[in-house]
């Protein structure tokens, strides 16, 4: 558990009121971790916990965190990301929306030759991921089917003698 709570620089709340509000917080995120193990579908949330609750404020701002995972990224427009790109690798394991959200920042900040793993999609969300990717300048490199579920690897045109489109694929198998 990360007990790191972030505090005003400048506040009126004396020390006694700051540790009350302190604890309240990280119990409400205590909460929210222990809620979803509880009624978690997917062992990766109930037994491995690979995944985190936060509270933010209104700006944004971290403002306490629960167990699992403890990463909340700013996103691509993190200044701290934006400053080491750009990337060889790309992981992102997110539902289609976000995923076609996603593609324009991503291929952004991704080096020449570039590869990037999508998952967390269902076979027949595939050909949108693949459309809304394939228009950023990224091909499909490899299909990797589990179940309903698909892996997508793709790779940027940009290297010399790589150039087309990518390949199609049908629930989850990529094509000839």
């Amino acid at each position: 558990m990360n007990d790191d709570v972030q505090r005003p620089a400048a506040t009126n709340i004396d020390p006694f009121t700051a540790e009350i509000m302190r604890n309240y917080l990280l119990s409400t995120v205590k909460e929210m971790v222990s809620t979803t193990v509880r009624t978690a579908y997917s062992t990766c949330f109930s037994e491995g916990e690979d995944f985190t609750c936060g509270l933010f404020d209104r700006h944004g701002n971290m403002i306490a965190q629960g167990a699992g995972i403890n990463v909340h990224a700013g996103g691509l427009s993190a200044r701290r990301l934006r400053d080491r790109a750009p990337f060889d690798l790309v992981f992102a394991n997110i539902l289609l929306p976000p995923l076609k959200r996603l593609a324009a920042p991503i291929a952004q900040v991704l080096a020449p030759g570039a590869h990037v793993v999508l998952s967390g999609l269902l076979a027949a969300h595939a050909p949108a991921a693949l459309a809304a990717y394939g228009a950023q300048g990224l091909r499909l490199a490899a299909s990797i089917p589990l179940d309903e579920w698909v892996t997508l690897v793709l790779t940027r045109n940009d290297r010399p003698g790589r150039k087309g489109r990518a390949a199609p694929i049908v629930a989850g198998r990529q094509k000839g």
